[in-house]
């Protein structure tokens, strides 16, 4: 496409596809983010020391603590970590980096700090149903703690 300039234009189909994409991704995460942040607190509550619940930790702080906990609480449900890190690492990949279109080609890069990363549509997609499944797997330890009285 062209502008009355005569300068290229990208079909913004392809942009508005990658923000619905990205923003059903990064909803999803800040649940997960959250539901991650209710198991660390209502464990420290079952711990009788929820004084030690630091709700202003980066995710990755919040995971290893889950391990500790996970060690607390030897028959709760081990949520899959290294998983869950993977995904925070295509979280800020996602939400620091900027959309980067070729405008005569219509592909684009995300960009961020470590150079341009290809993340086609269907990546995010993908990656948006992990964290489903992540948040399914860290309901499994909220519940234990809901409900065993240890």
């Amino acid at each position: 496409m062209w502008n009355d300039d005569e300068t290229p234009v990208a079909d913004q189909a392809i942009q508005i596809a990658y923000e619905a994409a990205l923003g059903d991704f990064l909803v999803r995460f800040n649940r997960l983010e959250n539901l991650v942040g209710d198991v660390l607190q209502k464990a420290f509550e079952r711990l009788g020391r929820p004084d030690l619940h630091r709700k202003n930790d980066a995710l990755s702080d919040k995971l290893h603590t889950l391990e500790l906990v996970g060690l607390a609480f030897p028959t709760m449900h081990k949520p899959n970590v290294a998983g869950l890190a993977s995904l925070n690492g295509q979280r800020n990949t996602l939400a620091h980096g900027h959309f980067d279109q070729n405008p005569f080609s219509g592909e684009y890069m995300v960009v961020g700090k470590k150079g341009p990363v290809n993340l086609p549509l269907s990546t995010i997609r993908e990656a948006a149903a992990k964290v489903q499944a992540a948040i399914e797997d860290v309901q499994g330890c909220l519940a234990f703690l809901w409900f065993d009285e240890r």
